[in-house]
Formats: C-alpha cells, structure tokens, sequence
C-alpha cells in the first residue's frame, strides 16, 4: 500500500443529502480512486451522484465504500 498518497475528508451529517454533495466536492479533485463512507445512507448518496452526475463506472473507475448494517441490493456492502 502505498501510504503516501494525498487523503481528502469530509465531515458531513448521515444523510443522503450530504453524500451526494459530498461526492460532488470530493470528485472536483480529478486523483481520487475511492470515498469511503461512514455509513450505508451516505453511500447511496454518493453511488447515486457518481452513476447519476458522472461518466464514472463503479467500481471500475472509483470504488465507493459503505460501512454500516442496511441490506439492501443496490448497494454492494463487505
């Protein structure tokens, strides 16, 4: 693993709203490879604005990441 790569974070409130505002300002920087997410919520909201607002395919071009315990078959979750 390379550890000296830059990391961008965002503290936002566990919404889908704040997901997808999230994504769109963490994409604006062209090197991010993944966002991962604190929970589930925030993780649909930033799969949606990637496969919505972007031509970037998931989890090919970015990897998005969801840490919470919501089942659901959207979204893909370790």
């Amino acid at each position: 693993m390379n550890n000296n790569k830059k990391t961008d974070a965002e503290n936002e409130y566990f919404t889908y709203e704040r997901g997808f505002q999230a994504t769109e300002k963490l994409l604006k920087n062209k090197s991010i490879s993944a966002i991962f997410c604190a929970d589930n919520t925030i993780a649909f909201g930033c799969s949606d604005f990637v496969k919505d607002k972007t031509n970037l395919k998931i989890p090919n071009q970015i990897k998005t990441i969801g840490y919470d315990d919501i089942i659901n078959d959207k979204l893909e979750v370790v």
